[in-house]
């Protein structure tokens, strides 16, 4: 389970290699188990363990609303030196990522955090 992920298949690119919300494939491509996952088995995985932790992230950030009428989650990534097999090889390996979605994008925090990281 990727917390990250978008819960719905549909508006989830990284579904597409069996690795939305709930991974059904390794990063090689290979199925996760031998068996089927099943609808009830990534229904039972979204109540057990993406809903709950959704919710507790969910409440942080309205008590930091709460407190200081804001809040900020910044969402990195790290990379590992060769590209995974899904990953295009030729890709430059970036030492760490922004993660962000456009419909939110904070545009001049994202400028201030990659200058800071190249120092």
């Amino acid at each position: 389970m990727d917390p990250e992920r978008f819960p719905d298949d549909r508006d989830e690119a990284m579904a597409v290699k069996g690795m939305g919300a709930v991974y059904v494939s390794t990063s090689d491509g290979r199925r996760l188990r031998a068996t089927s996952f099943s609808a009830r088995d990534r229904h039972d995985v979204m109540h057990d363990l993406c809903w709950p932790f959704s919710n507790a992230l969910q409440n942080v950030v309205a008590a930091q609303l709460d407190q200081f009428e804001m809040c900020l989650l910044i969402d990195t990534h790290s990379f590992p030196s060769k590209a995974l097999p899904y990953e295009d090889k030729n890709l430059a390996r970036p030492n760490i990522r922004f993660g962000y979605d456009v419909f939110h994008e904070p545009k001049e925090l994202i400028d201030i955090l990659k200058i800071v990281c190249k120092q």
